[in-house]
C-alpha cells in the first residue's frame, strides 16, 4: 500500500480548523486516597470533537479544492453508494500524557491527541478510481476538464482503470498532535506531595 501510494503520485494538503470538550483521568490521584496531589501526575483522556476541513492538491501553479471535483464519483448515479462527503466532521479524541507540578499552583504537561474521525476524506481518497468519462455528465465543463486532469497522475497509469484501488476504504481517518501545556491553578489547595505526606 506504501508503495502504491508512490506510484498514486498525489498531493494534498487539507488546513484543519477544529474545537473540542474533553475529560481528563488522572488514575494515580483517582486511586490514592492519601495523597491531594502527586508531583508526577500521569493522565488519560476522552471527549468529543468537531472540525472543518478542506483538501486541496496543487496542479498548475496553484492550490485546487478538490471536494467539488467527485473524483471517485461522490453524488454519480453510476455510484450509488459514495455520497458526497461534508467538509464538516465530527471526531474523538483521546489523549495521553503527564503532568508535572513544580509548585502546588505551576504545572507544566506533555503528551499526544489521537483524533478518530467520522470520515475517509481528509484527503479526497478512500475507494477506487472511476469511469473518467463520467465527469463530462455530471459536472460543468471547465470543472470536468479539471477533473479528468486530476484523476490520475500516476508514475503507473498503465495501472490505472475504473475499479482499482486508491486507497483503504475501510478505515477512516485519524490524526496525531504532540502538545506541551503550562497551567496554573488560580485557588489555593494543598500541596502536592511526592509519594507520601
Amino acid at each position: 500500500m506504501e508503495r502504491w501510494r508512490v506510484y498514486r503520485n498525489a498531493n494534498f494538503r487539507s488546513s484543519i480548523f477544529e474545537g473540542y470538550v474533553m475529560a481528563d483521568i488522572y488514575p494515580v490521584m483517582l486511586f490514592d486516597k492519601e495523597n491531594a496531589i502527586r508531583q508526577f501526575a500521569p493522565f488519560i483522556g476522552v471527549g468529543v470533537g468537531f472540525f472543518h476541513f478542506n483538501p486541496q492538491t496543487y496542479y498548475g501553479g496553484q492550490w485546487i479544492d478538490v471536494q467539488p471535483l467527485s473524483l471517485e464519483g461522490q453524488g454519480f448515479e453510476e455510484y450509488p453508494d459514495r455520497k458526497p462527503y461534508k467538509l464538516s466532521q465530527i471526531y474523538i479524541p483521546i489523549n495521553a500524557g503527564l503532568k508535572f507540578y513544580m509548585s502546588n499552583k505551576l504545572a507544566i504537561s506533555g503528551g499526544f491527541m489521537m483524533r478518530h474521525t467520522n470520515t475517509d476524506y481528509i484527503d479526497d481518497n478512500s475507494t477506487t478510481y472511476i469511469d473518467p468519462s463520467l465527469f463530462y455528465k455530471y459536472l460543468p465543463a471547465d470543472q470536468a476538464s479539471l477533473a479528468q486532469a486530476l484523476y490520475s497522475r500516476s508514475t503507473t497509469p498503465e495501472k490505472v482503470k475504473p475499479g482499482v484501488e486508491k486507497a483503504n476504504s475501510k478505515n477512516n481517518d485519524t490524526y496525531l498532535t504532540v502538545f506541551f501545556s503550562l497551567s496554573l491553578r488560580l485557588a489555593g489547595g494543598n500541596r502536592y506531595y511526592n509519594g507520601a505526606r
